[in-house]
């Protein structure tokens, strides 16, 4: 009995896993391959549901057809744009799964902003300059609320029950 060859991993076209991420993933209750029939379907949903609370949606669906790749039943869109780096992947099958930078960590500006935050907030005897990083509360409560929304959007569609 011969055993299959692996195939090699791909290679994510953003190097958003070289940092700290969140990741979403969403799966239908019930697998259905064809649940949507084309990937034209796929990503007509997700520029329906796409969320922008504060000038960047979740997820970010490019115009360009450079940021955007499909594979047999998948659609799939990243960005790397001033330390924003995401990729995504939705399923005619309706899973999506999300990988997006803590932008705290990729975006420099975040990163001095919080920095500078702490030195004036922080006891006398806490060394600042230790710390590897900061996650904004701000930040985060949006992250979880543009996740919730989109989420809602695609039930709203009827692609959840």
């Amino acid at each position: 009995m011969s055993v299959p060859a692996l195939t090699p991993v791909q290679k994510l076209p953003v190097p958003v896993l070289d940092h700290p991420h969140w990741r979403v993933n969403y799966r239908p209750s019930a697998y259905v391959a064809g649940k949507l029939p084309t990937l034209a379907e796929c990503w007509e949903v997700m520029q329906k549901a796409s969320v922008s609370l504060r000038g960047w949606p979740f997820p970010y669906v490019p115009a360009h057809e450079t940021e955007r790749d499909y594979g047999e039943t998948w659609v799939a869109a990243w960005s790397n744009f001033m330390g924003h780096l995401e990729y995504w992947r939705f399923y005619q099958s309706t899973q999506f799964l999300y990988l997006g930078s803590v932008r705290e960590v990729t975006e420099p500006e975040w990163t001095a902003k919080l920095r500078r935050t702490m030195y004036s907030h922080a006891h006398a005897n806490t060394d600042i300059d230790s710390v590897p990083g900061f996650l904004s509360l701000t930040n985060s409560i949006y992250n979880i609320t543009e996740i919730f929304e989109f989420a809602t959007r695609l039930a709203q569609a009827q692609i959840y029950r």
